[in-house]
């Protein structure tokens, strides 16, 4: 699965690979402000992850 990451300091968004995020503290953020994130959420378009 593929997240949209609109990293800071960057105009440009990027698809990256979930696994790249797991065990970070952006990951651990981004979950407890809008939930956990699983593979039924992603659908075919990846997940959004600001």
């Amino acid at each position: 699965m593929e997240v949209l990451v609109k990293w800071t300091g960057y105009a440009q968004l990027t698809w990256e690979p979930l696994s790249a995020f797991l065990e970070t503290e952006a990951l651990d953020w981004y979950e407890a402000a809008h939930g956990k994130i699983t593979e039924d959420d992603a659908g075919e378009e990846g997940y959004q992850i600001r």
